[in-house]
Formats: structure tokens, C-alpha cells, sequence
């Protein structure tokens, strides 16, 4: 353990008593000889400005301070792991490709609080990758904005391109929720247009202004059965369930996965295994993808019209290479 742990548990254990502590009970504590507690102590009294005092009639040290005037470490003061986890969050958030011009000046901080106490900063940058693939770039000029309004539940009127759509349409919206779905962002929001739910990819606006309208509120509750309807990104429409048998080299894969929180699974005779969920009937198309990269390791067994759909899809495929 370093200094810097060090000084965050001798920091807790005064912080914590009411009464003087022992010398023996704080040695016990940080797992320390007193040759360490000195300097320890001896540096947040110096270069900290920690109110320690030691009485003989109390028996022990303790911080002298009171109730209107508790000593805390000087700024945002974290240990060791509670650093490295937040460039690791830190890390991961410019992994997806938004927020870098914003947190630069987060990340100097903590570098230099690292650095101060014998931390190398670059361990985590270098050690952790956030890999993409067919990621969309986001600008930080549309991301921002639609956080803010999502935070502070504030109309807003978007200028977006919807998928198949020669060009874009202005509407204005209550952003409810930011999702990252696949390395992608989109917003979950009441579309005051259409009257109902939506979800619109970031990567599709090009302008955001402030809305006029009476925010709509959404009950978390209403959000998430909608959304947790059926299999995949696109909500709404007919739900239908659908069987999808894994063979028995990837059945133990399988049973660890969740396809959806409904699913229902099951080991066959075979050794296989089956699993059962409900997913969108009007667009089917995630699905079957994503039953596609399976290869011939994976068969619909229902409904029928979902087995030729993927029957068909495999055909143009084939085609292709013919």
C-alpha cells in the first residue's frame, strides 16, 4: 500500500471517532508499524494541515476539531482504486467517441492527483480499449445538448433524417432517455409529431433549439415495457414468439446468454438447447441478422413465416456468390 492509501485510512480512522484512538488500535487498523504512522502523520500536518493532536489523558490521537468546522482532506480527495476506476469510466466514455473535449480537463486532474503519488497516469489509457465496429460519430454539439435536455427534462426540436428517408424533417421532442445500443447513441423520446414513443439515432441529427411545447413525462415503468416488448432495438407493433434451437457444441453459450428478459430456455435431448422470447413481428430484420452470424450452428423452429424469412434472406445471400 502506498502513501496515498495510507493518508485516506488514517484520514477515516480519526474522521470516524468521536474519543481519542490508541496508537496500538491505528497500527492494527493500517496494517502499518509506527515508523509509517509517523510519516503518515507527520505529512498531513505539515503539507495538509490535519488537525491532529495526541492527549495522554485521552489515551490516544484524535482529530481536534468541531461540529461547525470538521477538517476534510484538502479538494476532491480519492484513494488509489477509486482513482483508477474513475479514468477507467473515464477511459470508456471516450472509447465511445463523445465527451473527449469535456473531459479533458477532468482527466489533467486526475492525472495530476496520480502523479502526485506515484501513479502512472497512462496505465489505464494504455491498458484499456474500447473497440467499435460499425460504430456512427456523434458530435459533441448535438451529444450535449440532447444530455442536457434528457437531465434537466427539456423540449427540444430536432432536425433528423429518419432511416430510408431522402431528407430531414424538424420535430419537436421530450427526451427521455439516452441509450448506447450496439456502440451506437440514440435518445428515447416522445415524439410530439407522431404522438408516441421513438427512438432516434444521434448519428442522424444535424440541429438542435430549444422546443416551446409542455415537456411530456413518461413513467419509467410505461418506458420499459414498451421498449421490452420484443427482441431488439425497434419496439411497437405486433409481438409474436418465436423458438430458436442452438446446437450443442454452443448450447452451453447459449443458455448464459439473454436474448430478452422474457426468454424461456430449455436443454434438449440432444444436448442441444432452445430458447423461447417474444420479438417484433412488422420488423423482424434484427433478428434474423443476428441469428445469421450464427451460421448453421443455430434454426428457427417458429413460426413458419420466420423460418422463410431467413430461408429467403440466405438465398439472396447465396446468390451473390453464385
Amino acid at each position: 500500500m502506498n502513501s496515498f492509501d495510507r493518508i485516506h485510512d488514517l484520514h477515516k480512522i480519526l474522521k470516524d471517532r468521536r474519543t481519542a484512538i490508541p496508537l496500538e488500535d491505528i497500527l492494527q487498523q493500517m496494517e502499518c508499524s509506527r515508523a509509517t504512522f509517523n510519516r503518515v502523520k507527520r505529512h498531513m500536518t505539515e503539507f495538509m494541515g490535519a488537525p491532529i493532536s495526541y492527549s495522554r489523558d485521552l489515551g490516544g490521537y484524535y482529530y481536534q476539531e468541531n461540529a461547525d468546522n470538521g477538517y476534510e482532506l484538502p479538494g476532491i480527495w480519492f484513494n488509489q482504486q477509486e482513482l483508477q476506476a474513475l479514468l477507467l469510466v473515464q477511459s470508456l466514455a471516450k472509447g465511445f467517441g463523445v465527451l473527449s473535449g469535456v473531459l479533458q480537463p477532468i482527466e489533467q486532474r486526475f492525472t495530476q492527483l496520480l502523479t502526485n503519488n506515484a501513479l502512472d497516469a497512462t496505465t489505464v489509457a494504455n491498458k484499456v480499449r474500447f473497440l467499435g465496429v460499425a460504430t456512427r460519430e456523434v458530435d459533441n454539439n448535438i451529444f450535449m445538448p440532447l444530455v442536457e435536455a434528457t437531465l434537466n427534462s427539456s423540449n427540444i426540436v430536432i432536425s433528423y433524417k429518419a432511416r430510408n428517408s431522402s431528407g430531414y424533417t424538424e420535430r419537436e421532442i421530450s427526451p427521455q432517455r439516452i441509450i448506447n445500443y450496439r456502440n451506437n447513441w440514440y435518445v428515447d423520446a416522445w415524439c410530439h409529431m407522431r404522438s408516441s414513443l421513438r427512438t432516434f439515432a444521434m448519428a442522424f441529427i444535424n440541429e438542435i433549439s430549444p422546443g416551446n411545447g409542455t415537456f411530456t413525462t413518461l413513467a419509467e415503468e410505461d418506458i420499459d415495457a414498451y421498449y421490452q416488448s420484443s427482441y431488439g432495438f425497434v419496439s411497437g407493433g405486433e409481438v409474436d414468439v418465436t423458438t430458436i434451437y442452438f446446437a450443442p457444441n454452443i448450447a452451453s453459450i447459449a443458455a448464459a446468454e439473454q436474448w430478452h428478459p422474457q426468454q424461456i430456455g430449455r436443454f434438449t435431448q440432444d444436448s442441444g438447447y432452445e430458447l423461447s422470447f417474444p420479438f417484433n413481428r412488422d420488423s423482424p430484420q434484427e433478428l434474423l441478422k443476428d441469428i445469421m452470424q450464427r451460421g448453421s450452428q443455430v434454426e428457427i423452429i417458429k413460426p413458419a413465416y420466420l423460418r422463410e424469412a431467413l430461408s429467403s434472406m440466405l438465398k439472396q445471400t447465396l446468390a451473390r456468390y453464385a
